[in-house]
């Protein structure tokens, strides 16, 4: 098999519109690595996140998280990479936003914390804290930022690019194409700079000694346009941003239609 590694995002791509990995893609999956492959989830998710869809679609070896910021050796309960953010531009972030309606998603090593009760989608798997000082001894992998205001967003993302260290890897729908009255807000993620799934898979693929050749990636998003530069061959399915399109190599079949699992199956001599 030429492909012997499978870099597959989440949301949009192994998932269904609904939110759930069909039995149909599971078999596949199954198969491919009864076959000698191996996949690696690759994803914006927080690390526990991403070890749950895991163990649902039985993988067990490595698994990249927030947005690339870190690798997990699953099976040897082990860090291969991280890429946290300082702890100095969590606290300036944190004292620009403090006093304003922004709430912040923190993704940390020891779970995820938020400044206040109010993203209800994020709240039930976070912790509310009021100090910054908190976090100083946590290792902090991704912000996520929602604003209600449209205003408010622009000010708070203009303050993170001007932050010395820090990146951001993904917009929502609203805040990408700039839409002034969006009813469900602004979001955005925060990375410490140079984080990306693409970095995460070039590191991965050279511990693990496997060539680009070696590797397929899919995904739909813009964020994961930087693991297509670093894969032998890149996958979107249909519902895909027309940006990860463009880059493809391959547009196969929507996240309804198990698209993802066609191509797995294709790749099986």
């Amino acid at each position: 098999m030429k492909r012997k590694i499978a870099f597959i995002d989440i949301d949009g791509t192994l998932n269904n519109s609904d939110g759930i990995t069909t039995e149909t893609t599971k078999k596949s999956i199954k198969n491919y690595l009864n076959h000698g492959g191996d996949i690696v989830l690759t994803s914006g998710r927080c690390h526990s996140d991403v070890v749950e869809k895991m163990k649902e679609c039985g993988l067990s070896n490595y698994a990249i998280s927030n947005t690339g910021a870190l690798i997990y050796d699953c099976k040897n309960d082990e860090a291969l990479f991280e890429n946290p953010i300082n702890y100095e531009a969590i606290e300036s972030f944190w004292n620009f936003i403090k006093d304003s309606d922004v709430q912040i998603i923190l993704n940390t090593s020891n779970g995820r914390y938020t400044n206040r009760h109010a993203i209800d989608n994020f709240v039930e798997k976070a912790s509310v804290i009021s100090d910054v000082k908190f976090l100083s001894d946590i290792v902090v992998y991704q912000i996520i930022v929602g604003s209600k205001e449209y205003d408010e967003f622009k000010r708070v993302q203009e303050f993170v690019l001007n932050t010395k260290g820090l990146t951001i890897t993904y917009y929502s729908r609203a805040a990408q194409r700039k839409n002034e009255n969006s009813k469900v807000g602004y979001f955005f993620d925060i990375c410490s700079l140079g984080t990306s799934k693409g970095n995460a898979i070039k590191f991965l693929l050279n511990y693990l000694k496997l060539s680009r050749d070696e590797s397929i990636s899919f995904g739909d998003n813009i964020s994961d346009i930087s693991m297509f530069d670093v894969t032998g061959m890149s996958v979107v399915p249909e519902n895909g941003k027309p940006e990860a399109k463009e880059k493809a190599d391959v547009i196969c079949p929507s996240n309804d239609a198990d698209g993802i699992s066609q191509i797995l199956d294709s790749l099986i001599d």
